[in-house]
């Protein structure tokens, strides 16, 4: 709970947490594309 001590802090932490969502959503994307790229390969 560090990043509620102080604003500074909680900025760096909120900054991260985003970051972290951000590459999240990135490899669900990536899984997403990989697996209709298959689906498709494979009704093709």
């Amino acid at each position: 709970m560090l990043c509620w001590k102080s604003y500074s802090n909680h900025y760096i932490c909120l900054y991260f947490i985003k970051l972290k969502q951000e590459r999240l959503l990135v490899l669900l994307k990536q899984k997403t594309l990989a697996l209709f790229a298959q689906l498709f390969i494979i009704n093709v």
